[in-house]
């Protein structure tokens, strides 16, 4: 269908005017001279035909007409990448994964028709992750062998269908034997299928591997413990698992916490009993332990050997453990920070070390200021001291409430507390802190006109505009965070901090965050006891729109700096892992540096570490440079034993030995995709069930190529109709044919005229 549109390029009014002056110009003819009827209408129509090209290009008519296009059609096929999949497949010797492999490969010409019919297949490669594999010349792309380590079918399915959620999505195919093992998945399987089904999009599930009877396939495993911990002192430690269980229906299992010391020593500290009431079941299982002496300590969960079980290397799960002598007990002070508060307290909750007390200041109650909160500071409890958002005239006032600031400065100066401030409007200078003792204490300058005048509009020229990414400066305990979230550098990854107070660091402070203009953010010090002063009023942001964990240890550490419980005094060797338990065949990373208490420079620094392995062979670590720390890899090939090993490192200055320090780490051999040797087509039945309304169901590998048949022959007709508009002079070649037309006519009647002696 087509359509003409107008598009005027002056009022109404105006276009009339023009309209009757063209009008006017085509009446008008020569006063003088001879012409004949002929030559007057030949000139009166090469006129006419100019006010008409005039008329059109004040007008700018358009056409639209509607084209028939073909739309294509997506049909995503999930392939299951993990070492599972080398399996035997049902009676034959070939894997499951040959035989996938031979599936495709079968089936290349019609998978080939159907991207000639607009309906095109994009592969997927799955484990714990997904990857789109290129099908080139009827072939798949696709690595030799599966070694993926970890299947998460729920988490695969569910972002491939994100990918193409703005597409015409015909159906899904996921090709897997059907076993989860994933232990903490991102999305739900049964939410990942739901998604697919209120989609109204068939899911087509094909099965690799044979079902084992669970009697025979008899097996108790150890699954989703945490690699480390850390408790108090005589502190009640809860520690959970899982429990998978198979063949052991109705029977009482023995699971067990076990603490191992530096010598070996094993002791059984605590035994729950779980019951499976079908043949196969995971159920959560939680122990309890309160240490009585500090220190590190091996931790293991462990299920008991039972007669029926073929392999027991699954019976039991690594974990460390650190006992601490004392606990940090902190006050925090806030004012208008009421969310960034609640999730800092949110993330501490639930650690073992550390506990907050919460002291709201409401500003609707300034008539009542300033509070006396000395009994607060000088109490011995507390080993470390927040201000968040709290301006100093709620707590102090010159000859009134001096206590205040006298008692926090004398408990810190001391060494007795830690203290830091946190950004807000109402913070640092702009909250009048250069008028107290506290300006001597706090690590950044102040000048004495800034100040926030209370329940007036923010000071935007006390802050850092808009929004700004942080970075380490230096390599500190309170900044490393270990891997980010998508295995890089999380300080990379984390959002940004919106308009953080603007800092001066003082000459003999130290920077540890700052922004990519190089603007302090965190800033540390010393006077006795350790004192922080940080810009940011909102990493509430690094726990809802980023990772959880990682907001829990940037506050964990940051607490456990400023009281002292870092390990660090003077100058000190670490060394840091990321992770502390790996599988066997899996490479190590470490980091490792030297912390100086004053934070000079260490001059000939040499780092030299050592490895040694559980059967008490030692080899020498490579220890390079990586930015502002060191670090090294411990390769998959020197990490062949299952059992302890043991990271020292010595620091030295020149010949002079600055300290030393060691980790342990556990390598073992529980692989999950292989320890299983049956598949579950049931489960892969009842995920394709759900979508049974839309067609969904399962389909046996030999019945493949069937399947696509099917797709190519009720897939729904992809015509759909597109608008394709046309306007006078939106081309070139529009704007250039009407000039010469329009010149053309002009010089053709000045042509005329001149030749019939009209000019």
């Amino acid at each position: 269908m087509n359509s003409m549109t107008f598009e005027p390029v002056m009022p109404t009014w105006l276009l009339l005017i023009a309209a009757a002056t063209l009008i006017a110009l085509i009446l008008m003819r020569p006063g003088f001279g001879e012409l004949t009827l002929r030559r007057g209408w030949i000139l009166r129509g090469l006129r006419i035909g100019t006010c008409l090209l005039v008329l059109l290009c004040l007008l700018r008519p358009g056409c639209v007409t509607q084209i028939e296009k073909s739309q294509t059609g997506i049909v995503e096929v999930f392939l299951d990448q993990t070492r599972s999949m080398q399996l035997p497949h049902r009676a034959t010797q070939d894997s499951r994964y040959a035989v996938m492999q031979r599936m495709i490969q079968q089936n290349s010409a019609t998978i080939a028709k159907l991207d000639e019919n607009n309906i095109k297949l994009r592969w997927f490669g799955f484990d714990n992750q997904l990857s789109e594999l290129e099908f080139d010349a009827g072939r798949l792309r696709t690595a030799e062998s599966p070694e993926g380590d970890e299947t998460d079918i729920g988490s695969s399915i569910y972002s491939g269908v994100q990918l193409v959620r703005n597409q015409r999505l015909l159906a899904t195919i996921l090709a897997s034997d059907g076993v989860q093992n994933a232990i903490d998945p991102a999305t739900d399987l049964n939410e990942a299928v739901r998604s697919i089904n209120d989609s109204q999009i068939p899911l087509y599930c094909i099965p690799f591997g044979r079902a084992e009877d669970n009697n025979q396939a008899a097996d108790i495993s150890i699954e989703n413990l945490a690699d480390q911990f850390s408790v108090r002192v005589n502190n009640n430690l809860q520690v959970t698992a899982t429990v998978t269980a198979r063949g052991f229906a109705g029977q009482q299992l023995p699971i067990q916490l076990v603490i191992i010391d530096k010598q070996g020593n094993e002791q059984i500290v605590d035994t729950q009993l779980v019951t499976p009431r079908q043949g196969f079941e995971r159920q959560v299982v939680t122990l309890n332990y309160t240490p009585p002496n500090p220190g590190q300590f091996q931790m293991l969960v462990r299920a008991t050997p039972q007669p029926t079980e073929s392999a027991v290397a699954n019976n039991q799960l690594p974990s460390f453990l650190t006992v601490e002598d004392r606990g940090v007990n902190v006050l925090f002070f806030y004012g208008n920070l009421d969310h960034e508060a609640q999730l800092i307290r949110r993330s501490l909750r639930g650690d073992n070390i550390i506990s907050v007390d919460p002291y709201p200041i409401d500003r609707r109650s300034q008539s009542q200021w300033p509070l006396d909160i000395s009994d607060y500071l000088a109490d011995d409890k507390y080993d470390v001291i927040l201000f968040g958002d709290v301006d100093s005239r709620a707590i102090f006032r010159e000859t009134f409430q001096e206590d205040n600031i006298a008692t926090l400065v004398d408990a810190v100066s001391n060494g007795n507390k830690g203290f830091a401030m946190l950004g807000g409007y109402n913070s640092f200078g702009p909250g009048l802190y250069h008028t107290t003792d506290l300006a001597d204490l706090l690590p950044i300058e102040m000048q004495n006109f800034e100040q926030q005048e209370l329940d007036s509009p923010p000071r935007l020229d006390f802050h850092i505009g808009g929004t700004v990414q942080v970075q380490p400066k230096v390599s500190h305990f309170v900044t490393r965070l270990g891997e980010g979230v998508n295995g890089g550098d999380p300080w990379d990854e984390l959002p940004g901090l919106k308009t953080p107070n603007r800092l001066v660091a003082k000459d003999r402070a130290q920077v540890l965050l700052e922004t990519e203009a190089g603007d302090p953010i965190l800033v540390s010090g010393a006077v006795g006891g350790r004192i922080l002063a940080f810009a940011a009023a909102d990493t509430w942001k690094w726990r809802t729109q980023y990772s959880s964990a990682t907001h829990k240890r940037f506050w964990r550490q940051m607490i456990l700096w400023l009281a002292g419980q870092d390990g660090l005094s003077g100058e000190d060797v670490w060394v840091y892992m990321p992770r502390r338990r790996f599988q066997l065949g899996q490479a190590a990373s470490f980091k490792t540096g030297v912390t100086s208490a004053n934070a000079d420079a260490i001059v000939d620094l040499n780092l030299t570490g050592t490895l040694t392995a559980p059967d008490g062979t030692q080899t020498d670590l490579t220890i390079s440079r990586e930015q502002t720390d060191f670090g090294g890899t411990i390769s998959r090939d020197e990490l062949k034993q299952p059992g302890l090993y043991t990271i020292e490192v010595i620091g030295k200055s020149g010949q002079r030995e600055i300290g030393r320090t060691e980790m342990d780490f556990v390598i073992f051999d529980n692989d999950l995709e292989k320890s299983v040797s049956g598949a579950d087509p049931e489960q892969l039945a009842r995920m394709a069930y759900q979508t049974r309304e839309w067609g969904g169901r399962v389909v046996q590998p030999e019945e493949f190529g069937e399947l696509l048949k099917d797709i190519l022959a009720l897939a729904p007709d992809n015509k759909i109709e597109i608008p394709k508009r046309w306007r006078l002079g939106d081309t070139w070649q529009d704007a250039l044919s009407f000039l010469l037309l329009f010149v053309g006519l002009m010089v053709a009647e000045w042509f005329l005229r001149k030749k019939w002696g009209l000019v």
